[in-house]
């Protein structure tokens, strides 16, 4: 009897253990994304017009994939999430991507869909900028992208939304593990429209290297200096 109450007393004590990890485990992840798995109905608005109207996108396991057979307006295709972020913090968007084609993925945080508890779309197809406005077209067969962006002063009455459009690009797609973590500071400056990396890679902003750019302020800045005239 006393080996039995024992045991159960161990097993209360892993029990109690493992829900405490479990709970630590949830807070610590802080995904603000409602739907990552894109699995929840109405969670994501998803507009396909016109050639992508029988286009045979699914969700498994997690995983959101597609395969296009040609490209049109970016607006055609695209998918929307209202998810609303504080007013001057920090964010960083990542994802987990299997890319096998070519052409203009774009990405954004910006107003455009949602007033209120409502989803409703803006006149204007394309949402203006919150802070990340990305256009991928160096792409890895497959990679972690990292998006990091500040939020500045909303002033429109749409609420703050997620959006990806693909009707510029051709060929397979796959996403999943998609999160939006607040972050104290973000490894460099991230301008108005964000910074982006796949892995470890280097910095871009819109296919440009950040790196780059700064060494060549500092050349021409230090060519100023010495008084030579530099033809561009």
């Amino acid at each position: 009897m006393t080996h039995f109450l024992f045991s159960k007393k161990v097993f209360c004590l892993y029990t109690c253990l493992f829900l405490m990890t479990s709970a630590f485990a949830a807070k610590k992840d802080n995904n603000l994304v409602p739907d990552p798995s894109f699995e929840k109905k109405g969670a994501w608005a998803f507009t396909k017009l016109k050639e992508y109207e029988s286009l045979k996108d699914k969700v498994k396991r997690g995983a959101y994939s597609f395969e296009t057979i040609s490209t049109s307006s970016r607006q055609y295709f695209r998918l929307a999430h209202v998810l609303d972020l504080e007013e001057g913090a920090t964010y960083l968007l990542s994802m987990d991507l299997e890319i096998s084609g070519s052409g203009t993925i774009y990405m954004n945080y910006g107003e455009g869909l949602g007033v209120g508890k409502k989803m409703k779309k803006s006149k204007n197809e394309n949402l203006s900028n919150l802070g990340l406005s990305v256009e991928l077209t160096q792409f890895q067969k497959e990679g972690t992208l990292q998006c990091y962006f500040t939020v500045p002063e909303v002033s429109s009455k749409f609420r703050g939304t997620l959006s990806m459009a693909f009707g510029e690009y051709l060929g397979k797609f796959s996403m999943k593990n998609l999160k939006v973590v607040k972050v104290d500071e973000a490894p460099q400056a991230v301008g108005d429209k964000g910074i982006y990396q796949w892995d470890e890679g280097e910095f871009m902003t819109n296919g440009k290297s950040k790196k780059k750019k700064v060494k060549k302020e500092k050349k021409n800045k230090k060519e100023k200096n010495t008084g030579k005239v530099v033809s561009i």
